[in-house]
């Protein structure tokens, strides 16, 4: 039986947020009439059966990483999001579709579910004086600095919350305190995270014992525990001279970069940070404000030898707020990501051979060996590396192995 035209069929079509209307006209094609009852957005809109709108997920590539972009509406507010998944680790294109088509099929059927939201914290009075606490170290306190503090109230309150609900503020004793960092090995988190977490607990409760919340501090007579951690490795002569050729042949930006390190004795996070500004040309010289430095506000004297390379680099014709570092391969005002020049660096040591723990850091640890060893004065490296005590100076080239024990021979008697 034929339907006349013009006559109208009410639908959900494939958006139940979205009721359509089709109409069949004379020619006896469907036209689709759509009723706005969802947001506007480019892209096709779903429902799951909660009444939880979002976009339809769809692949897309940001240069040689593929993922998945969807947008979920809570509260009339548009939440972009991305999941890459581990699909940029298969080198073959055809594999890397077929893996980001199965992860959009899947983050589909995941979004037509109920959407579980985040279980929120329990807000005890514990957790709200030390987080009251945390937040006015954030005014003043640098960010991976801060970050640390925000973790380790987190673990301790949750741990108080499945161990001693409701304890006062005032309550908290050594015990407490010690039962939380055993609980940290029993998590498997190393004595280093161990003692991070316990540093972060006495700042904040000093604060509470100087602001008269509290009578003494729980943490003031436990002590850290000493901790093991792999050191970068320097590089050999030998080895460096293979690192400048290769690099010189095949990736100048990662060589440029490596310049920075050993000219300047940066870091390479203080690195990533470097403005157009910071660079004095005509001096030569370079500052580099504390927000970005580990220890202090630093100026450095640029050798004459690196000072020709930035020249040509013709930094200065960047906005001065530009950093010299970008992921588009010149200066940008966004700098480039953590692991940027780590991922570069990689393809480095895989074709050389080098271990995981011969690291771009391991450049500066080199060449500041080479400083100790050609004789340059401690005091001066000392400048270079930025230290700003002795003590710190002296472990850091005692890990280098550049401290080393006297000749005693001479004091032995009996010789075997």
């Amino acid at each position: 039986m034929k339907r006349k035209a013009g006559r109208k069929v009410s639908s959900l079509g494939s958006n139940p947020a979205t009721p359509t209307t089709d109409l069949r006209g004379k020619d006896g094609a469907i036209k689709k009439l759509r009723h706005h009852t969802a947001p506007k957005q480019k892209g096709n809109f779903f429902m799951n059966k909660h009444g939880e709108a979002f976009v339809e997920p769809v692949v897309k590539a940001d240069g040689r990483r593929g993922y998945v972009e969807y947008f979920v509406f809570a509260d009339d507010i548009k939440i972009r999001h991305r999941k890459y998944g581990q699909v940029n680790r298969l080198k073959d294109d055809a594999q890397r579709r077929e893996a980001l088509e199965k992860l959009r099929i899947r983050i589909h059927q995941q979004l037509m579910e109920k959407h579980q939201a985040k279980k929120p914290e329990k807000q005890t009075k514990v957790r709200l004086a030390l987080n009251e606490l945390v937040e006015r170290k954030k005014l003043y306190t640098k960010q991976n600095t801060w970050r640390t503090y925000k973790t380790a109230v987190k673990m301790f309150c949750d741990f108080l919350g499945e161990n001693n609900p409701g304890i006062k503020i005032t309550e908290i004793t050594r015990e407490h305190i010690n039962d939380f960092l055993l609980s940290r090995y029993e998590r498997k988190n190393t004595s280093r995270t161990r003692n991070n977490y316990l540093l972060a607990l006495k700042t904040l409760f000093n604060m509470l014992l100087d602001e008269e919340r509290i009578e003494k501090n729980p943490c003031a007579k436990i002590s850290v525990v000493a901790s093991r951690s792999e050191t970068h490795v320097a590089y050999t002569d030998a080895e460096l001279r293979k690192i400048r050729t290769w690099l010189n042949e095949n990736d100048r930006y990662t060589f440029f970069f490596c310049q920075f390190i050993i000219y300047t004795f940066l870091r390479p996070l203080e690195v990533r940070f470097v403005r157009i500004r910071d660079i004095d040309i005509e001096n030569g010289k370079l500052t580099l404000p504390a927000t970005f430095s580990k220890t202090r506000r630093m100026l450095k004297k640029i050798p004459e030898d690196f000072l020709k390379a930035i020249r040509k680099k013709k930094l200065h014709k960047h906005p001065q707020e530009y950093f010299v570092f970008s992921a588009s391969g010149k200066p940008g005002a966004k700098p480039v990501g953590q692991n940027y020049f780590e991922k570069r660096f990689k393809k480095l040591k895989d074709k050389l051979g080098f271990s995981p723990l011969h690291t771009m850091y391991g450049l500066r640890h080199s060449y500041v060996s080479q400083l100790a060893r050609n004789g340059a004065k401690w005091h001066d490296i000392m400048n270079q590396t930025g230290h700003t005590t002795m003590t710190a100076f002296s472990k850091y080239m005692r890990s280098l192995g550049l401290q080393l024990a006297p000749d005693l021979s001479e004091f032995i008697s009996v010789k075997f």
